[in-house]
């Protein structure tokens, strides 16, 4: 199969993966809610929370590991493979056991510090201790296997078996709602099963796809890792700065405004996490094409990456943004009403907010894999670092000490992200010599006219139409996205574009 149907195929499945796990996550909230109340959905976000923040300590080498792997796989040369990968799990292991240790000891400290209820801090403690240690053990062995699939270019095949867990773990869940007496402790065991199934699926699809790589103790070789690590020191200084951008808010808002407030947060942020992916995921698997192109000093063919990627990426964000943004009040008074009373408001404003910051997410979106394929990762990293500083700054004073409650951790990050955004444009402008005029001209006025558009289209049917039902959000979503299409076609591709499209002849799109 050749690259670009493999690259549409990735980003089907990939498009595929994030809806249905989406879709079963909004599903389930309200039951969730209804059977372990906002409390416990809290303390569920905060446990995730937590295995998330395991990304400190990983030395950057999840996302060093995938890129790595993908210079060997274009080398072809296995025998480096095998070392590399072999050496990359047995440090994970270790670093994964130092983190579970402190987890389970520093439990109690916790419920204190995210000031946790009385009444249910010993029952968070016992949680944290079960999920923290395994799932983070779990969530360090994944992306061993997940990063050698992903070097030769079959995310599909992850994307798929993330469809199978998401489908599994959710009607699990709410069939233990239906007929039992769930608790916190249900969701956690039914977590931690599929998690470990899903590991074990990427392994067995890692030995069928990858036949020639060898994992075994004698091919532990740290000197391969060297490369890896001065990679790998950029990599986690930036996953440390998204750790702290992404990681840190539930815990600002447990520490300043309770465990119900993320209960509160939790679902905006679920609505922001099933859009986001979508929008990015074709932008997501692009680095081995600019690895590829970077080797062979194909520099035509990065811009050409660079440009259309951020295009595209924006013409779908335009889409997501628009509809979120002006259905967001009908959807959480539909979705929520039911289970939180008026509160879905405060929830339909977050949504809102997490529009501007996502919004700004697509606009930066393809140059990650554009300075990870190219390995100039120096810049990028002290602007990350310093902007998630920012933002973490910023979160804690208007949460904290502005009293702007949950909202005010959003209000941190679009503005560090605003400072992000202009900077890293610039720099990545520079470095692959292209014109601002001509970024604006490819990239971004097209997609802003569908998004403004688009926008329009969906406040005049907000306006217009009574929305009290799921059918009725169908319909007028459907308008919506129907309108997208057309401002899309007519306006936002050029006639090459279309008949691309129109005859499928997507290698004509490469370079």
């Amino acid at each position: 199969m050749s690259t670009l149907k493999q690259t549409l195929k990735n980003t089907a499945t990939g498009w595929l993966s994030v809806i249905i796990g989406s879709i079963l996550s909004i599903i389930t909230i309200p039951f969730l809610l209804a059977a372990v109340g906002i409390d416990g959905l809290g303390l569920i976000a905060i446990l995730g929370t937590i295995v998330g923040l395991s990304s400190v300590i990983d030395l950057g080498l999840r996302g060093a590991l995938g890129q790595t792997l993908s210079e060997q796989v274009a080398l072809k040369n296995n025998k480096a493979f095998s070392q590399i990968i072999s050496t990359a799990l047995l440090l994970y292991i270790l670093i994964s056991f130092v983190f579970a240790l402190v987890v389970y000891f520093s439990a109690p400290s916790l419920t204190v510090i995210l000031s946790i209820p009385d009444d249910l801090r010993p029952t968070a403690i016992s949680l944290i201790r079960l999920y923290g240690t395994l799932a983070v053990l779990i969530s360090f062995l994944t992306p061993v296997f997940s990063a050698a699939l992903h070097s030769h270019h079959r995310f599909d095949i992850a994307n798929t078996i993330q469809v199978l867990r998401s489908i599994l773990a959710n009607g699990v869940i709410l069939a233990m709602i239906y007929f039992s007496n769930f608790e916190i402790i249900d969701w956690v065991i039914i977590t931690l099963l599929f998690q470990a199934l899903s590991l074990i699926l990427l392994v067995i699809a890692f030995k069928k796809q990858c036949k020639e790589i060898i994992i075994s103790t004698k091919l532990i070789n740290f000197t391969r890792l060297k490369p890896l690590f001065s990679l790998g020191g950029y990599m986690y200084l930036i996953q440390l700065s998204g750790t702290i951008s992404n990681q840190s808010n539930p815990l600002i808002v447990s520490s300043f405004a309770g465990v119900s407030s993320v209960g509160i947060y939790q679902p905006a942020l679920k609505i922001s996490e099933a859009f986001t992916p979508v929008v990015m995921t074709l932008t997501s698997q692009l680095y081995p094409s600019v690895t590829k192109h970077h080797i062979a000093g194909n520099k035509d063919g990065i811009n050409k990456i660079f440009l259309l990627g951020s295009k595209y990426t924006l013409l779908l964000g335009s889409l997501a943004s628009a509809g979120v943004f002006f259905f967001a009040e009908p959807f959480a008074k539909i979705w929520l009403s039911n289970s939180i009373g008026e509160d879905y408001l405060i929830v339909a404003s977050l949504m809102q907010l997490f529009v501007i910051v996502d919004i700004l997410s697509y606009t930066s979106g393809t140059q990650w894999p554009i300075l990870l394929g190219m390995k100039k990762l120096k810049y990028l990293t002290r602007l990350l670092l310093s902007t998630a500083v920012l933002d973490i700054l910023l979160s804690i004073y208007f949460v904290g000490y502005m009293g702007f409650g949950v909202a005010g951790v959003l209000y941190g990050t679009i503005i560090s992200k605003l400072i992000r955004v202009y900077l890293l444009n610039r720099y990545v402008l520079k470095l692959l010599n292209v014109r601002f005029t001509e970024y604006l001209r490819v990239s971004i006025s097209s997609p802003l006219l569908c998004l403004v558009l688009t926008g329009i289209t969906a406040w005049a049917i907000v306006g217009y139409f009574d929305c009290n039902s799921w059918f009725d959000l169908i319909f007028m979503s459907g308008a919506t996205f129907l309108a997208w299409l057309i401002f899309t076609w007519f306006l936002c591709l050029n006639q090459q574009e279309r008949k691309i499209i129109s005859t499928g002849n997507f290698k004509s799109l490469t370079v």
